[in-house]
């Protein structure tokens, strides 16, 4: 299993798989490590079994010195050459005989003396399928992405302004966030436009509700606020999680993103619907993340970093967010904009008052 990806990761310049390489390894000196306390349990038991006294002490004292596998280092001369596998099979080899000896006297799946327990094979299965597996199939996806993507072209020197990305980001075309972005600004440069034509729309009308497209959009404005606390608290957790193994640290930092506390979503109210106040209400629920956001795009990876290891950038994830929350309700909010302001009755010119307002301005009265 690992030789080919060995090789595959050493065709990589500057060790770009080094990151996933080590977790492999970390992955498989976990299955080693779990199948040598299988090993030294069994060993305790049969010492156990001893009859002579001064012999079962001796048996059961070494199997408590005995350690457990030491993990190999990943040096850069074994990424390069694509010789780590063979330090994993030496890592594995002292337990291979201990392993055969512990399948080859279990039960087999299923057998009426298992009273419903797995056997020793299920085990061993069910251990490679939370260990190595996972870690080796994330390694080939990584390696598959390398290997089948094509370098952009080198940007141009243009940046486009905020505007100009959100509609470049509506467009599905590339759109790269830095510390320019504001989350505040962006909210109510969507919201506020759609907020006035609403507002110029009700002006000769009276009503207490508030339709039901400002509510759609305003808890997708919600959405898209929580998940960008979620990014910033995800984040903000990374020295928590430093001490798990790499597998473990990516879950770790999604639980801790979970329990950051996200605001309330405002109630908009008819008022605010009459004079047009709702966006600047909607784009005020993000003033308080939209520093740290911009900061935090700041000091992140750019897409398609090879030290992002074939993960999201930040950018990119931003991106995703805005297209999955505010961007279709508020398009679907224009559209129903639109259908209402075509269908507004125009006024009927009136000649008469037009001639007296011209006589007016040349000083006329009638």
């Amino acid at each position: 299993m690992c030789s080919p990806l060995a090789v595959r990761a050493a065709r990589l310049p500057n060790g770009a798989a080094r990151h996933r390489v080590t977790e492999l390894i970390e992955a498989c000196h976990e299955a080693v490590t779990v199948v040598g306390t299988w090993i030294a349990a069994d060993a305790h038991e049969r010492a156990e079994r001893v009859a002579d006294p001064d012999r079962r002490r001796l048996a059961m004292r070494e199997t408590e010195l005995s350690a457990g596998p030491s993990a190999p280092t990943l040096t850069e001369n074994a990424l390069h050459d694509a010789t780590w596998p063979a330090a994993l099979a030496e890592l594995a080899r002292p337990y291979s005989a201990g392993l055969s000896a512990l399948l080859g006297a279990a039960l087999p799946p299923g057998h009426n003396d298992l009273r419903g327990q797995p056997s020793r094979s299920e085990k061993l299965e069910k251990l490679l399928r939370e260990t190595i597996d996972p870690a080796a199939r994330e390694l080939d996806r990584y390696l598959t992405h390398r290997e089948t993507h094509k370098p952009l072209v080198a940007p141009s020197e243009r940046v486009y302004t905020q505007t100009e990305q959100r509609g470049r980001r509506r467009a599905r075309q590339r759109v790269t966030y830095t510390e320019t972005f504001s989350l505040t600004d962006e909210i109510a440069g969507i919201c506020e436009p759609l907020a006035t034509r609403l507002a110029r729309l009700r002006a000769h009308r009276t009503t207490a509700l508030v339709p039901p497209q400002v509510t759609e959009l305003g808890s997708a404005t919600h959405a898209l606020v929580c998940a960008v606390v979620g990014l910033l608290g995800e984040e903000s957790s990374a020295a928590q999680v430093r001490h798990l193994r790499p597998a473990d640290q990516q879950r770790a930092r999604r639980l801790l993103s979970e329990l950051t506390a996200r605001p309330p979503e405002p109630v908009i109210e008819c008022g605010e619907v009459d004079v047009g106040s709702w966006g600047s209400v909607l784009a005020d629920m993000a003033r308080p993340y939209s520093g740290p956001l911009a900061e935090l795009l700041g000091r992140s990876l750019p897409p398609e970093h090879d030290e992002l290891y074939g993960a999201a950038a930040v950018s990119d994830r931003l991106v995703e967010v805005l297209r999955d929350t505010i961007d279709p309700a508020a398009l679907r909010f224009e559209r129903w904009i639109h259908s209402r302001e075509i269908r507004q009755p125009r006024k009927t010119p009136d000649p008469a008052a037009a001639a007296r307002a011209a006589l007016h301005e040349l000083g006329v009265n009638i």
